[in-house]
């Protein structure tokens, strides 16, 4: 599972990295580098990746600032954020897992909520994570190799199960399972 003990701007890299920042408006510069390519190899290692808002905004290609301004991102996904002229997205989510992933089994169902001010730009098609079950037709989310990631903030509250799962997945690759 991406696990990281350190803040993104330290040019140390990690073997095990969680991530638990939020978008803070501040560019993402050179400083960066070294946890980005941290990032991705722990993706090309396979390690389960969990993403939601900003994380997946950090797993995408490039982030458009407000003022338009491009930065280059992890990579991991085919997709750039812009926050410019961006709406708020807000609300109460039901979501259903298209396939298993490090949080929900395949047809799990979770809540959740999404509040964004940023919108995506698809590069390329990529799976999508879950289906929206109070916005029929709508999916959500990427699902590219051992990466998930969401806008959707997941309540981890409401379904216990998914900490579990996503632990025993953990713990399973840690034992290198």
């Amino acid at each position: 599972m991406l696990q990281v003990h350190q803040q993104p701007v330290q040019r140390q890299r990690s073997q095990d990295l969680r991530h638990g920042g939020a978008w803070q408006g501040q560019p993402v510069t050179h400083r960066h580098a070294p946890f980005l390519q941290s990032v991705r190899e722990a993706a090309l290692r396979g390690l389960p990746i969990y993403a939601e808002c900003g994380g997946l905004m950090f797993l995408g290609r490039e982030l458009v600032d407000a003022q338009g301004h491009a930065y280059a991102m992890a990579g991991l996904l085919p997709l750039r954020t812009s926050m410019e002229g961006a709406r708020l997205q807000l609300g109460y989510r039901r979501v259903r897992a298209l396939a298993d992933g490090p949080v929900l089994a395949e047809g799990e169902e979770a809540r959740g909520h999404e509040f964004h001010y940023s919108r995506l730009e698809m590069l390329e098609e990529a799976p999508a994570a879950y289906e929206v079950l109070d916005q029929p037709g709508r999916l959500e989310g990427f699902r590219v190799g051992s990466v998930w990631a969401s806008y959707i903030h997941l309540h981890f509250g409401h379904s216990p199960g998914m900490a579990r799962r996503m632990v025993a997945i953990a713990s399973s690759r840690a034992r290198g399972r």
